[in-house]
């Protein structure tokens, strides 16, 4: 029953994005909740990219040959461990802008986007970090930071940048959407 009410609440945002979501970095209007960006970054997973959102590496050249495990009889080899891994994660405010104290708030999906804003796929989310407030019921007023930590695009020894949705809803269906500004990749870290 759950997931239906999620897949339904997802099926009707997306919808109502496609009508136009604004510029990145606003909020789709809601009668209840305001979303507002705070930060973020798409992580680094050069040295682990199973860990990506597509499971794959994507590296130039012999570059991955860099990051194989050093033999056991080399002790002039130094990879330096994982340095390059690390997940990727956004930032929000989710703000009870109603009169009614909000019950079961919560991060419903994120969303890849390309520069153009088209959907690439959906992400992996792993942690979401919420103060006690936002399970305790979101008051009239009220406002909380939520940091989410997910699945990133693979990434490269180039930079990337895309924007992501992010939707918000409530135990009644109700619910916000946010689009990011472009967020980049970590750079890669150099032993």
């Amino acid at each position: 029953m759950r997931f239906s009410i999620v897949l339904f609440a997802t099926t009707l945002f997306l919808s109502l994005s496609a009508c136009g979501a604004g510029t990145p970095g606003d909020s789709i209007p809601s009668d209840s909740l305001e979303l507002t960006y705070v930060s973020g970054h798409l992580g680094i997973y050069a040295d682990c990219p199973a860990n990506t959102n597509t499971g794959e590496a994507d590296f130039a050249g012999d570059s991955a040959s860099m990051m194989a495990p050093c033999p056991p009889d080399d002790e002039e080899c130094n990879q330096g461990g994982f340095m390059n891994c690390e997940s990727a994660e956004v930032t929000i405010r989710i703000r009870n802008i109603g009169n009614e104290t909000l019950h079961g708030v919560e991060l419903a999906e994120l969303t890849l986007l390309a520069s153009d804003q088209s959907v690439l796929n959906s992400l992996i989310i792993e942690t979401i970090h919420a103060p006690a407030e936002l399970e305790d019921g979101l008051e009239p007023g009220e406002e909380v930071l939520v940091r989410v930590e997910f699945q990133g695009p693979s990434s490269n020894w180039e930079m990337i940048t895309h924007p992501v949705k992010v939707l918000v809803i409530d135990s009644k269906n109700n619910g916000a959407e946010l689009v990011t500004p472009p967020l980049d990749s970590l750079p890669v870290m150099m032993s």
